[in-house]
């Protein structure tokens, strides 16, 4: 793999919002990968991750770098306001002008990815795997069948191809992406499809994935598995048993009102509770007594487990 051979490096991109995410990520992936891995952090503001960063006690954690993200004043960063994001959900794009050039393969992880099983050996042979394909990137086509919306987007894109792949996941060989200089022209057809007034609906994935046009070597669903609460019934033993990576897709956030009752919860919250005592509830000015307590009913008012649940969420809601 790397000038170490069996060293991996592993790298997030995200802002503030999402730094509990981030840690309880890395937790999941640190208990499940046993080889040496090296820790890159693109961060608008990395200071704030400090004492975070204290709770990671992993023997197989040989080093964590933490990048602060400089603003590209020539760079647009599109929609933002109107889709409730921030500019970091484009931070991937500048990976090359932050990480050290003597990477040769490194892992993307979306904050709300969870690792579920062990994935040492198949993440190494994954990437070799890629090192003797003619891509620079692995990923997992979230378009296998065609539909109408699909069709929209690819069209919207101005796609050639039907494969759209979902970047919470991204398996790069970081030699090929800087040897044909993928970052510089990422960022050059950011800036073209913004002039060419094309929408971009998932920001930075689109970029990516109208740039790829379907050139990148197909993951199996299970590398990136969408967890969603109404499929969750026929999906838990394939979720449990087989996925490697599981990623909070829809709008459920476990960590949020909309998702902490849900079963799908489950997975992020004990990743959580492995270094954290509690709950990871997040509370706003839009979460009220009454809010919960609907959310609760809804969810199932009877069931001992939601029960519980609920009397942590309080216990937070609180401050208790």
């Amino acid at each position: 793999m790397n000038t170490e051979k069996e060293i991996l490096d592993v790298v997030y991109c995200l802002d503030e919002n999402y730094n509990l995410q981030m840690i309880t990520s890395v937790n999941s992936f640190l208990k499940h990968f046993k080889t040496p891995v090296r820790l890159h952090i693109l961060h608008n503001n990395p200071d704030s991750l400090d004492k975070l960063l204290k709770l990671l006690s992993f023997e197989n954690l040989i080093s964590i770098e933490k990048y602060k993200f400089v603003k590209d004043k020539d760079f647009i960063f599109p929609a933002i306001k109107n889709y409730h994001v921030t500019e970091a959900t484009y931070y991937r794009l500048f990976i090359h002008q932050y990480l050290p050039s003597n990477i040769s393969n490194l892992l993307y992880l979306d904050p709300d990815v969870i690792t579920m099983n062990e994935v040492t050996k198949t993440i190494h042979m994954k990437f070799n795997e890629l090192e003797n394909s003619k891509y620079p990137i692995a990923a997992v086509n979230y378009t296998k069948s065609i539909n109408s919306t699909n069709q929209e987007m690819l069209d919207r894109l101005r796609m050639k191809s039907n494969m759209y792949f979902n970047a919470g996941v991204l398996f790069i060989n970081y030699k090929k992406w800087l040897n044909s200089r993928i970052g510089p022209k990422l960022l050059l057809h950011s800036k073209e499809s913004i002039l060419h007034d094309i929408e971009l609906k998932q920001h930075d994935q689109d970029i990516l994935n109208s740039y790829f046009d379907g050139k990148f070597f197909e993951l199996d669903k299970n590398y990136n598995y969408p967890i969603l609460e109404r499929f969750f019934r026929q999906d838990k033993k394939l979720i449990e048993d087989k996925s490697f990576f599981i990623h909070y897709v829809g709008k459920e956030k476990p960590w949020l009102l909309n998702g902490v009752f849900c079963n799908i919860a489950k997975y992020y919250q004990d990743s959580f509770a492995d270094f954290n005592k509690g709950i990871h509830f997040v509370v706003d000015e839009s979460v009220s007594l009454k809010k919960i307590f609907k959310k609760y009913k809804f969810i199932q008012i009877f069931n001992p487990l939601k029960l519980f649940g609920l009397i942590r969420v309080l216990k937070k809601y609180f401050y208790i």
